[in-house]
């Protein structure tokens, strides 16, 4: 295993052991084109810390009431863009998912994280690709996963999907309009997409798993060139 993310078969073994735990590491192992440590957080560390977490939200307390009591007891220096306050807003659902008292979580809460993942991608990231924060995404949308992994199998038909779509409509902007950040966001809504499938027990789509080919295809050798060899070589068969 050469990701930092996903050690060791063993250490899987521990974390997921109802699951089959041995398709991600084999396939990355295997693939050289994924040995990308630096690309990855940790999942073994993610996961670890998320189990260490205690309940932050008061029970029964909803999003909205929560965010509004976070707001008065820490307020932002600076006023947010548009842009930046959905990404702000995606954080503190996060957070809040995470916080949660284990009699308070639903799946609900775990499918409405990633539809509101989906509206981030589609209205800031196409725009912006440079403002957005690849391991950052990997860390909001991994930590309550892992957290609540217990439930996430219930809507993990749901949760696969989105990702899928992201996937897919991510590779269509890259094949339009080719663009090195909004690659690497890729690779890593794709990461995600891997662990993702692990937890939850649903095997990854085989025309998912291509998309990267056809981005490779549609470069020009040129704009492929001049993209750093560590991004570009998660995406290249």
């Amino acid at each position: 295993m050469k990701l930092h993310a996903l050690s060791s078969v063993d250490e899987l073994k521990k974390l997921f052991p109802k699951i089959d735990h041995t398709t991600v590491a084999d396939t990355i192992g295997r693939t050289h084109f994924l040995s990308l440590p630096w690309h990855f957080i940790s999942v073994s560390d993610l996961r670890r810390q998320v189990d260490a977490t205690k309940a932050s939200v008061p029970r029964g307390q909803t999003f909205r009431e929560w965010k509004v009591i976070r707001a008065r007891k820490h307020p932002l220096l600076v006023a947010l863009s548009e842009e930046d306050e959905r990404s702000h807003k995606l954080d503190l659902y996060s957070e809040y998912v995470l916080g949660l008292e284990a009699s308070d979580v639903k799946p609900k809460h775990l499918t409405e994280l990633f539809r509101r993942f989906r509206n981030y991608v589609a209205k800031d990231v196409y725009a912006r690709p440079e403002a957005a924060s690849p391991r950052g995404t990997c860390s909001l949308l991994l930590a309550p996963l892992l957290k609540w992994r217990s439930i996430t199998p219930k809507v993990g038909s749901e949760i696969i999907r989105i990702l899928e779509e992201v996937i897919d409509a991510t590779s269509s902007e890259l094949c339009t309009d080719f663009s090195a950040d909004l690659l690497a966001y890729q690779n890593s809504i794709f990461f995600t997409y891997l662990v993702t499938a692990q937890v939850v027990g649903i095997s990854i789509h085989q025309v998912t798993g291509s998309r990267f080919l056809l981005v490779f295809r549609r470069a020009t050798p040129s704009k492929w060139a001049s993209t750093r060899s560590d991004v570009r070589g998660f995406s290249s068969l």
